[in-house]
């Protein structure tokens, strides 16, 4: 069996849960802090942290699904010449690498660690991967263009 992000009641209990602990911390860390912002200035904090957490947290989990079911497969197929483009059927062909022939991503070494058997893709593994690269280069990249703003301000 394979790991499925979107699940049912079980899932979405653990979500609740996670969510309510992370919002007792910020409410304890606010109870903590010296010297105390106005209740107005924390608010704003919060809500844009939280805005932005859960906009990677859905956009990850709605990309991890899709490409794991094979929604977006279709764009990363690749001719067996090895060729991208248009097929004869109107669908576009491009960016995958298949093996040995293969047109699928699923069978590209890259995804190897994310994909088991064909029908069998990790969506948690696949998570985990964007979760990653989101909070290592994607950080990092955050932190050059605010350098960079500073430089020009």
């Amino acid at each position: 069996s394979s790991c499925r992000l979107i699940g049912g009641y079980f899932a979405s209990l653990i979500q609740l849960l996670l969510f309510i602990l992370s919002f007792s911390a910020l409410l304890i860390k606010r109870h903590l802090e010296n010297p105390k912002r106005t209740f107005t200035v924390w608010a704003l904090d919060t809500c844009k942290q939280g805005v932005s957490a859960n906009l990677i947290h859905f956009w990850n989990i709605l990309a991890s699904v899709l490409v794991t079911r094979g929604t977006l497969a279709g764009i990363f197929r690749v001719h067996s010449g090895g060729k991208a483009g248009i097929d004869d059927d109107g669908s576009f062909e491009g960016l995958g690498a298949g093996v040995g022939g293969s047109s699928s991503i699923y069978s590209s070494s890259t995804l190897a660690p994310v994909a088991g058997k064909q029908g069998e893709e990790d969506e948690c593994a696949l998570y985990m991967v964007t979760f990653f690269l989101d909070t290592t280069f994607g950080v990092y990249l955050c932190s050059l263009f605010l350098d960079y703003t500073v430089r020009k301000a």
